[in-house]
């Protein structure tokens, strides 16, 4: 054997002599070391295991769902659906639905209070029949395709009256008003839902229903995981996009879907997407579904969840809103759950259900043109049947609750796919559609979980990071609207949710956050001096 060779032999048998020495001590230092275990930390918002840290999604203040995509049923019907009919038609009636439906008002308190100021010595404003819109009669009379407001459009005429008056050199005389009339740019119309406004909305609008309606029921789900409901009425049903979205969460435990809609066009489309066609012989998608144009009239008749997605916007007076919510509630066994879209009128519209179970509002904020419609059920509800499971982590009264007061709705956001009317605009850029919503979930019964759910916030909007401190806009348990500051160092582990996980609409616990850097309370408005 060469020198060579031999000096390279030796050279191995030290490399793998250091190998064994070290595989040695790992493993004697593996036995000797403890075992670790996986252990919760404060909150439970971060899990310690092995000297490592990672977020617990699966916490009950985690709440946002991000995307919301349709289940792949109800995809191939809505393809069949849009196959049937004009592509182009459904999209001009879809967007020509849409504007309708964003800009159209509904008098606030403040407008209807300088409306009557103005009005003191008129005669008694009588109850005029609301007008219907449909697309046939929108169509003839020739849509504006901008998305300005109403109210923007009328400023835009008014300011080029001014002008042909100032070029004529003349001025035309005021017509003489006969009486009171309703406010142009309040001014409400009630949607005809027939065959063509049916097919547009379901063009336009039930990606974002399914979207709100599901984050709603999933915070159910989520909160209380052992929950089994067995029966489900859904009141304005509509497409029926509740049964889909209620399906996805509870479809081994729901056994009977009562669907109630008044248009019998929306009935049949939603059994025609249940169905994925025409044919009465093809199997529901989802079973056991039913579909009536009223409410049954005996209480009785009783379920688990009861949900009313995008109705009560559609009752033009708040009376017959009042009525609704009554008779809703006296049907529910345990949840009423209450979703809107997230303006001045959606909200409005929770308000008005919050009002009805916890009775702390005042009584102007009830009174509008006609009347407040709680008359008839004064006395009939007690505090005690029921209370607010989300989104309010209080029973105060809602700092958001005047709109002279009030900086913006209580609204939050969720994200879905575009829907098919829509897919044209400036959304194809994001690749998914933004809702704002409002909802209300209330629940029979006393609140067993108020003790666990004292230190808990919710969040109004998203949290601003900043260089080591987070700012966050928080809805309090004692009713007011704070704004808090949480540091790296004094909370530790709420600033990796806040920096990490938590959105708007999550829960966020606010033991150790600093204290508020202001305060928004519900302080009804000043009177102006005449």
């Amino acid at each position: 054997m060469s020198l060579y060779t031999r000096f390279h032999l030796k050279k191995v048998e030290k490399t793998l002599c250091v190998i064994a020495n070290y595989q040695r001590l790992n493993s004697t230092a593996a036995a000797a070391a403890p075992s670790h275990k996986t252990t919760k930390e404060k909150y439970g918002y971060v899990i310690s295991d092995a000297g490592e840290s990672k977020r617990d999604r699966d916490h009950d203040g985690f709440l946002n769902i991000g995307l919301v995509n349709l289940p792949a049923p109800l995809k191939e019907s809505l393809k069949v659906f849009y196959s049937v009919h004009p592509k182009k038609r459904l999209t001009e009636d879809g967007m020509r639905l849409t504007r309708h439906l964003r800009n159209r008002g509904r008098p606030t308190n403040s407008t209807w209070t300088k409306y009557k100021s103005q009005n003191k010595g008129s005669k008694k404003i009588l109850r005029q029949e609301v007008k219907q819109f449909s697309l046939e009669e929108a169509v003839k009379a020739g849509l504006v395709d901008s998305d300005v407001s109403l109210q923007q459009r009328e400023e835009t005429n008014n300011e080029t009256e001014d002008v042909e008056e100032d070029i004529g050199g003349e001025t035309k005389p005021e017509k003489r008003q006969k009486g009171p009339t309703k406010p142009k740019s309040t001014e409400y119309s009630v949607v005809r839902y027939g065959a063509r406004e049916t097919t547009a909305y379901v063009a336009s609008q039930s990606n974002t229903v399914y979207a709100a309606t599901y984050r709603a029921l999933s915070e159910i789900k989520k909160r209380v995981p052992e929950y089994n409901p067995k029966t489900l009425l859904d009141f304005g049903s509509g497409t029926g996009m509740t049964v889909w979205a209620a399906s996805e969460l509870w479809r081994k435990s729901i056994k009977e879907y009562q669907c109630v809609d008044v248009s019998e066009r929306m009935n049949d489309t939603g059994e025609f997407l249940l169905r994925g066609g025409d044919d009465r012989k093809l199997p529901l998608k989802v079973p056991n579904v039913y579909f009536k144009r009223f409410l049954p009239i005996s209480n009785q008749l009783m379920y688990d969840v009861v949900v009313s997605s995008y109705s009560l916007t559609e009752l033009p007076f708040r009376s017959q809103r009042a009525q609704a919510i009554r008779s809703l509630w006296n049907k529910t066994n345990d949840f009423l759950v209450i979703v809107e879209p997230g303006n001045n009128e959606g909200f409005d519209a929770t308000l008005q259900a919050r009002q009805f179970l916890l009775r702390s509002l005042e009584e102007e904020f009830m009174e509008d043109d006609y009347d407040s419609g709680w008359d008839s059920i004064q006395g009939e509800q007690n505090r005690s049947d029921g209370y607010i499971f989300a989104p309010c982590p209080h029973e105060e009264t809602c700092a958001r609750t005047y709109v002279e007061t009030r900086d913006q709705p209580c609204n939050f956001y969720q994200k879905t796919e575009i829907p098919f009317a829509l897919r044209n605009t400036n959304m194809k850029r994001y690749g998914y559609a933004g809702e704002r919503f409002s909802y209300l979930i209330l629940r029979k019964g006393r609140n067993n979980m108020q003790t666990d759910d004292e230190g808990w916030t919710r969040i109004l909007k998203e949290p601003k990071s900043r260089n080591r401190h987070i700012i966050c806009e928080l809805c309090c348990s004692n009713g007011n609207i704070e704004k808090h500051v949480v540091t790296k160092n004094k909370d530790p582990y709420v600033y990796k949710a806040l920096r990490h996980c938590l959105h708007q609409g999550d829960r966020m616990p606010l033991e150790e956050a600093k204290r508020p850097m202001n305060i928004r309370k519900p302080v009804p408005p000043k009177e102006k001096d005449e």
